[in-house]
């Protein structure tokens, strides 16, 4: 079985796209519209890698990556997030246990997420 990655976007389109990218290089994708549906989503399935929005409403991505890196499971898990702003919302002082292990900025195309995801799960 391929690798499941879990994109988290509370733009529907934003989803989609990764999604249609993703599957096909053959992954299995999981999608949540906000941090609190991904967490539901972490704890029924065993994800290697999260893609995640910095900015949405509720539990955004920043919120989440600190939640899942004080999971034993979840801890060393590469994330990827994504913002429409010009710079990564995790200041670079923080410990590396609540940073994600990428960031990129919206809009990024297929290529861009391609080359990223096989970075982080290969």
């Amino acid at each position: 079985m391929g690798k499941i990655i879990l994109v988290v976007d509370d733009s529907r389109s934003v989803a989609q796209f990764v999604r249609d990218v993703l599957e096909s290089r053959g992954y299995k994708v999981l999608t949540a519209t906000d941090g609190m549906e991904a967490l539901t989503q972490l704890f029924k399935y065993d994800v290697d890698l999260i893609i995640a929005e910095a900015d949405m409403p509720g539990l955004n991505g920043v919120e989440l990556v600190k939640a899942v890196r004080k999971t034993r499971k979840y801890q060393n898990v590469p994330v990827i997030l994504v913002s429409s702003s010009g710079k990564p919302p995790v200041p670079q002082e923080q410990p590396p246990t609540e940073k994600a292990n990428v960031f990129l900025r919206k809009p990024f195309d297929r290529k861009q997420i391609e080359k990223e995801v096989e970075k982080l799960v290969n």
